[in-house]
């Protein structure tokens, strides 16, 4: 009497069970490898900006120069408070405008010439940094934001609007006018305080709206926006 097979089941090749073993690991090596690859680039990326805004800016590196330290100008106005470095956030560096030096009361916009000097000095120092006039682009910045702000007594909010970004607008020119491209440089309006308010007490209100407060409201805001893969070239450019 004959005996089926066809129920029998027979154990894997163990050669095919390895193989898809040494396979499987051979995939995990190549994404680690793939992970840490990305990981040491972004790592590389933070710290090549980091040293270019410390070229810009306020340099954390006792042993690395600001270029702002090279001009009167700014020396100036990094002592008197009328320019200050507010905010560095991975690729993103803020300039803080002193509203005094810029606005006034009888003088509210344009730029007086304190501002527009001081402003177009500090261009001078951005534009060094951007790339040829046929890629402006291919630079140190990815762009670069001109925020206007006004204070909320200044006017209805569309006066407001229309005022924070005139600010910003003429600041714009201003720095375009030190040669820095108009493809990276946006201006833009960041209004007022007003739609805020609920936020703050009566007496903060009237704190907020008292001079000299009322200028540090009515100030432009300078943010430069780095490129992670320009920094390493030009650091390693200039290593």
């Amino acid at each position: 009497m004959k005996q089926s097979h066809d129920n029998i089941e027979f154990p894997a090749n163990p050669f095919i069970v390895l193989a898809d073993f040494l396979i499987a690991v051979l995939l995990l090596l190549m994404l680690a490898v793939l992970h840490q690859s990305i990981s040491s680039n972004n790592v590389l990326k933070r710290l090549a900006i980091q040293e270019l805004q410390n070229r810009i800016g306020k340099s954390t590196d006792p042993k690395q120069h600001s270029e702002l330290e090279d001009d009167p100008v700014l020396v100036a106005a990094l002592n008197n408070n009328d320019l200050l470095e507010t905010q560095r956030d991975g690729d993103l560096q803020r300039f803080w405008i002193n509203g005094e030096r810029c606005f006034t009361d009888d003088d509210p916009w344009p730029l007086p010439a304190g501002g527009r000097n001081l402003i177009y000095h500090f261009s001078v120092v951005l534009a060094r940094h951007q790339g040829p006039t046929s890629r402006p682009e291919n630079g140190w910045y990815k762009y670069i934001l001109v925020e206007g702000h006004a204070d909320m007594t200044e006017g209805v909010p569309r006066q407001v609007a229309e005022l924070s970004y005139a600010r910003a607008r003429d600041t714009e020119l201003c720095m375009e006018s030190a040669r820095l491209d108009n493809v990276l440089v946006k201006a833009y309006s960041r209004q007022s305080l007003d739609r805020w308010q609920k936020y703050f007490s009566n007496q903060q209100l009237s704190h907020m709206t008292k001079a000299p407060n009322l200028h540090r409201n009515r100030r432009v805001e300078i943010v430069v926006v780095y490129s992670g893969d320009r920094a390493i070239e030009s650091v390693s450019m200039k290593r």
